[in-house]
């Protein structure tokens, strides 16, 4: 860029104590008027060094540093640490550099018995998990669980770490994740926090390296599940797993392999086995209708005896919590049950009674399945309610109503950041508190924030979803909390489409910085010109100043924004799961209106630098020196539509571009508009959308996609060959 003018002086903050969080003292405090809101596989074989984070100058001194200040959110009076505590947030990131270490490991087996790319070596480990996570779900927990009077995990009740990170993307779909406990799915909800408190039994917090369980938890494990305590780190031909026939009345269990020479292994997307029993031939679909009829006959049934109490009645997956509450509604349930599956209750559905007959009845298609659910749903947006209704039964044979190797890949390149910022490394922050202190508080001036909104989605940059998330793994307590203080239950879902995440970032920036006076991020992204009115008076200081003088500026809000450059990445937009929509004219379109917009912002602002018309916050013309190299949010590179095949309903996702690409060249008509787009780390009161294709996942040729931004060979993605980058072949590891 043109350097005609020095970077503006930022006054150090010191020691001083932030001013405290007033009602009021923002520059604009929101009115309650509100604006609408509108081919190559990685080469990666051994584990990486964790990048160092570079300290601020003034950090040397944080431990006399004050906590986060006291905040007021809708009457309710927060404390610095209500919500989660330093060390919480710091034995989060030790947890998540662990698996950042567990999965370098795995792709750096090596072996004549190793087969395909590293990151197929990836894919079908996480198949594995999940399938041992579910074995502990369905037969190692604790007997005395109790949702009413939840309690944490002893510590040989702690299961192994990779079973641990299952666990861990579950709790990030707090939705899902309570209406599985309220129907008894899972015991889940008799543990009220992940076990974060026992981490330094799990985990070498010096190395990072999973600890040897104690013999007690170890044979408590094994003895419950059957499994052995450690996941197999490379998965061959001869290993194998039991999946339960679709075709039987009783669903036989079938013993298959984990992988096959012909890709038709349960962990692998070509999955297809005959039944030992019934000589059929099934595959996941099959499964998935299976699944659902049964579910459909139990519903039947109990929506025709009108005695039994409706909060006993069984429902439809993702029907029975209130879309806008999140509180089990079971009045409307069973209405819009009713009116679901209007097709289902003709004389001629009704003769098949059993859900083996009724599956058999549409020859176990997904595709007639799913007309018949439409034709209940004959309102507008019924397609969308169904596809999302569908994708809660990828994995029927499993006690949980989400497909967790993609949710887990999807979180993978949330992790990738927190590596990439050096936040991961061993003890970075056992003597220096201060960023996550400051991570804290802006969490908590977030939620504030969401609590004068009604209806909107915010997106959150890296170190509020940090605080975020760590928040959502004491599921009974941020489940409580939110209902009692802000209303409602804030989920955490884990898809938006690109546009639209975007479009909704902008407008939390905007919302922020009226509420705060201060800008949500100065990393380096674009951001809008602020509309300043003329003044006589900063123009004569300006001629005296002389062109290309710095503006000293004093920050008045260090608790929620730091000056120091080595702080600002923490600021970039979390869009670890943003969804890019390939082969659809109207999703480009809208792309590259905001690439044209981008640039604007920029040549407007920088035109004002030329020119010596420095802002005298000194803010922006902070953001336009490092907007140089710096990866605009929301602007990944697009992978060719060619390689990516259409599998709806939640299929299984390739653990290269870690969920963040669907082909909407077959969608008819995506709704592009966010009404049924998932967040991804977007929160709404009230407002809990989903993508219009559940799943999906790169085919076995690969895409240069990277798992988020950053150019050829970034550290956490980008295109060809970053951290999550390039997918590497066929088994694409969905279980």
């Amino acid at each position: 860029m043109d350097n005609s003018a020095p970077p503006p002086v930022y006054s150090p903050s010191g020691n001083e104590a932030p001013p405290p969080f007033e009602s009021g003292t923002a520059a604009l405090v929101i009115s309650t008027e509100k604006p609408p809101l509108d081919e190559h596989p990685s080469t990666e074989t051994s584990v990486p060094p964790p990048p160092t984070r570079v300290r601020a100058p003034d950090d040397s001194n944080s431990g006399s540093k004050p906590p986060p200040p006291t905040l007021i959110i809708n009457g309710k009076t927060i404390g610095p640490f209500d919500l989660i505590t330093v060390q919480e947030v710091n034995a989060h990131l030790v947890f998540l550099g662990a698996l950042t270490r567990l999965k370098a490991e795995v792709k750096s087996q090596k072996g004549v018995d190793v087969r395909g790319s590293t990151d197929e070596l990836w894919a079908i480990y996480l198949a594995r998990a999940v399938d041992r996570f579910a074995k502990w779900v369905s037969k190692g927990l604790p007997t005395d669980l109790d949702a009413s009077n939840a309690r944490l995990l002893n510590e040989d009740e702690v299961p192994p770490l990779d079973v641990l990170m299952a666990w861990h993307a579950y709790l990030l779909n707090p939705r899902v994740y309570y209406e599985d406990g309220v129907t008894k799915k899972s015991q889940l909800l008799g543990i009220s926090a992940f076990p974060l408190n026992h981490l330094e039994k799990i985990v070498d917090v010096d190395t990072l390296a999973a600890l040897h369980p104690s013999p007690e938890r170890q044979q408590r494990f094994e003895s419950l599940t059957g499994q052995p305590w450690f996941c197999p780190l490379n998965t061959t031909i001869a290993d194998t797993t039991f999946v339960p026939c679709p075709r039987c009345e009783h669903s036989t269990l079938n013993e298959v392999c984990w992988i096959t020479n012909e890709n038709t292994g349960f962990a692998q997307h070509g999955f297809k086995a005959r039944c030992h029993v019934c000589m059929g031939v099934f595959n996941r679909d099959a499964m998935m209708v299976r699944g659902l009829c049964d579910d459909i006959v139990k519903v039947r049934i109990g929506l025709t005896h009108k005695s039994t109490n409706l909060e006993q009645k069984p429902y439809i997956s993702g029907t029975l919590l209130n879309w806008r509450t999140g509180q089990p509604d079971p009045k409307e349930a069973a209405r819009s049950n009713d009116v679901l599956l209007k097709r289902f209750f003709t004389p001629a559905s009704m003769k098949f009674t059993r859900g083996d007959w009724l599956a058999g009845s549409i020859d176990y298609s997904i595709k007639r399945l799913e007309t018949s659910l439409k034709e209940g749903l004959s309102l507008k947006g019924g397609g969308s309610q169904v596809t999302r209704i569908l994708s809660y039964y990828r994995c029927p044979y499993y006690p949980f109503s989400i497909e967790l190797c993609g949710a887990i890949l999807r979180q993978g390149s949330f992790i990738e950041k927190m590596f990439g910022l050096g936040w991961t490394e061993p003890r970075t922050f056992d003597q220096d508190p201060i960023v996550l202190r400051r991570c804290i508080a802006r969490y908590h001036a977030w939620l504030e924030v969401m609590s004068q909104l009604n209806r909107k989605m915010l997106v959150p940059t890296l170190d509020i979803d940090l605080a975020w998330h760590t928040h959502q793994l004491k599921q009974q307590g941020y489940r409580t909390w939110t209902i009692e203080v802000l209303g409602q239950f804030i989920d955490h879902d884990d898809k938006i489409e690109e546009n639209k995440l975007s479009e909704a970032y902008e407008q939390t920036a905007k919302y922020w910085e009226q509420r705060w006076g201060v800008p949500y991020h100065v990393c380096g992204c674009s951001r809008p010109p602020t509309s300043k009115p003329f003044n006589p008076g900063e123009t004569i200081s300006r001629i005296f100043r002389g062109k290309g003088k710095a503006v000293e500026f004093t920050n008045s809000r260090p608790q929620l924004v730091s000056t120091h450059d080595c702080d600002a990445p923490t600021t970039h937009p979390s869009e670890h799961n943003s969804m890019i929509i390939v082969g659809q004219p109207l999703f480009q379109s809208r792309r590259e209106y905001r690439k044209t917009t981008y640039a604007k912002w920029d040549k407007q602002l920088r035109s004002e630098v030329d020119k010596g018309k420095v802002p005298p916050d000194g803010w922006e013309a902070m953001n336009i020196q490092r907007a140089v190299g710096h990866d605009q949010g929301f602007m990944r590179p697009m992978p060719d539509p060619n390689l990516i095949p259409v599998i709806p309903y939640g299929a299984e996702t390739c653990a290269a571009h870690n969920g963040g690409v669907l082909n909407g060249e077959n969608i008819a008509c995506s709704p592009l508009d966010g009404k049924h787009s998932a967040g991804v780390c977007a929160a709404g009161m009230g407002l809990y959308p989903m993508v219009p294709m559940g799943g999906f996942y790169i085919g076995p040729m690969g895409v240069c996609a990277g798992a988020s931004n950053g150019g050829c060979g970034g550290l956490a993605g980008g295109a060809c060959g970053g951290g999550g980058g390039s997918c590497g072949g066929g088994g694409c590891g969905g279980s």
